[in-house]
């Protein structure tokens, strides 16, 4: 099961990263790609944290889609309005990372 995320700056995309979080001296965190390097950056870490939980949730999300499908799309209409549902299925296929 391929997950793409696309970096913050949109002129990569990654293949199954293996992701990380490192604070700089600046104070800014960044989520990095251990074979790309860093692809997003966030004023804390407490704000890379929820991205990388917000990627936790999406990669588990199309975990269950590749179960069935059907059961997945009907379960997902009880959370979820029709525009939500459409953009958590784009997020399944190419994640994006936000810019702040």
């Amino acid at each position: 099961m391929n997950f793409w995320i696309r970096s913050q700056d949109k002129k990569r995309l990654i293949p199954n990263p293996n992701l990380y979080i490192a604070t700089s001296k600046d104070g800014y965190s960044y989520i990095g790609d251990t074979m790309i390097g860093h692809i997003g950056k966030y004023k804390s870490e407490e704000r890379a944290i929820e991205v990388l939980n917000n990627i936790d949730e999406i990669k588990f999300y199309k975990y269950m889609a590749s179960l069935d499908i059907n059961i997945f799309t009907k379960s997902t209409q009880e959370t979820f309005s029709r525009n939500e549902q459409q953009e958590l299925f784009k997020q399944m296929n190419t994640y994006e990372m936000p810019q702040e």
